[in-house]
């Protein structure tokens, strides 16, 4: 857990399936096909190495920087950080605070074969993405997986102690 102030993320939900699944649990889990445990992971460039070494589809810039995500979500999302996840359907941000460790499920599956590595979330609340200032709205239109978003910590706090609907 960090010393210091709480830090937040944007984790997306990837398909509308499992942004049902954040609905109605108490988690956020991401995948990129790497259906092994990754808690061994000492440094990016070792997660790198392990996209590199399956069989995948994707250009090297790509499996890096689906690596580099994996090891974000791995090393640096901690407990106490605050998450939000963007819901489509809805048009609102879930928020939460991350409060278990990384876990690699590799038998229940909570959120579907294609997204073995989770984390616990105790979700708060679930904003209108017509709140958001311009900045942080900016940033859930980007398109990785896990983005930082500290640098509007201030904003989100406020969102992880109450709703705003």
């Amino acid at each position: 857990m960090t010393s210091g102030p709480a830090r937040a993320w944007i984790i997306r939900a990837s398909d509308s399936g499992m942004q049902t699944q954040v609905l109605s649990r108490p988690a956020i889990a991401v995948g990129w096909s790497i259906h092994r445990d990754v808690s061994h992971v000492r440094t990016q460039e070792e997660m790198v190495r392990l996209f590199a070494s399956m069989p995948r589809n994707d250009t090297p810039q790509s499996q890096a920087n689906k690596a580099g995500q994996l090891y974000t979500f791995l090393r640096f999302v901690e407990i106490g950080d605050i998450v939000l996840t963007p819901l489509k359907r809805t048009r609102t941000v879930r928020v939460g605070t991350i409060n278990g460790p990384y876990e690699f499920e590799s038998e229940r599956f909570t959120f579907g074969f294609e997204h073995p590595h989770l984390r616990k979330v105790h979700w708060v609340s679930e904003i209108a993405r017509d709140v958001l200032s311009s900045g942080l709205i900016q940033r859930l239109n980007m398109q990785p997986t896990v983005i930082p978003v500290h640098e509007h910590i201030a904003e989100i706090s406020r969102y992880a102690v109450r709703g705003t609907r």
